[in-house]
């Protein structure tokens, strides 16, 4: 009776320990069914989760965006361009007379200057200024030889609009445009007095240049324009007369 009662007894108490190892046995089997199962997942299981939680993200931004007091805009994230400035002296060769046939070009010499701001490295809005140094006389445009004391002098300049094409590379290339006005006067040399007289012009002159960047703060080109003239009447000079194609070199400093 004794090993009755005592059998009885064991397994009153081994019942539940045995339940209990059973149970952590089958969860353990779960468990490792579950990381098998994550293991050998498919990809597009992995990219449904990740899409849902930018989903999820993107609906709490839009959320926030709207609870906010700011004002919203179409275009967002806009960045400040970069704003320098850049000029120098330029020598031009004009070549004059080209549209003449009945008489020779004149080739003279210009100085002058240009500049402007430059705006995000690309953008030059500025103006320029030149004036004839050489020495110009009626008969150089006219062909006239009794017309050779009349001394002419002239001068242009205008707004200058430039776009310069790839800036950060060593050599890069521009086209501008020059729109303004200019004067020619004109002065009789006799043995009593000196006689002036003077037309304005207007001129429209396209130019195509090549730069190159010498250092971070000067820049050496080289450049063709050519000069279209109208409203020109003095002393039988017209706008044929100054019509004709120029030739460039330039060194420009500044913040690019």
């Amino acid at each position: 009776m004794k090993t009755i009662k005592y059998l009885a007894l064991c397994a009153v108490f081994l019942l539940p320990i045995s339940t209990v190892a059973q149970n952590v046995e089958e969860q353990a089997a779960i468990d490792k069914q579950a990381v098998e199962k994550i293991k050998d997942g498919s990809r597009s299981d992995v990219k449904k989760v990740i899409e849902e939680n930018i989903d999820n993200q993107q609906r709490e931004d839009r959320a926030s965006e709207y609870k906010s007091d700011e004002i919203r805009y179409l275009v967002k994230n806009f960045k400040k361009p970069h704003i320098g400035f850049a000029g120098g002296p330029v020598f031009r060769m004009p070549i004059m007379n080209m549209m003449d046939m009945g008489n020779d070009p004149y080739i003279g010499f210009m100085p002058g200057a240009r500049g402007g701001v430059l705006i995000a490295h690309s953008m030059l809005i500025g103006g320029a200024m030149y004036g004839m140094a050489t020495r110009l006389s009626n008969e150089n445009l006219t062909g006239n030889y009794s017309l050779k004391y009349q001394r002419l002098f002239l001068a242009y300049g205008g707004g200058l609009f430039e776009y310069i094409l790839f800036p950060r590379s060593i050599v890069n290339f521009s086209v501008g445009l020059l729109v303004g006005g200019g004067t020619l006067r004109n002065r009789y040399n006799d043995t009593t007095s000196d006689n002036y007289r003077y037309c304005a012009f207007f001129i429209l002159e396209p130019e195509l240049n090549i730069y190159l960047n010498l250092a971070t703060f000067v820049k050496f080109g080289i450049g063709a324009s050519y000069r279209e003239v109208q409203g020109l009447n003095l002393s039988r000079v017209y706008d044929n007369n100054l019509r004709g194609v120029s030739v460039s070199l330039m060194v420009l400093f500044g913040r690019f």
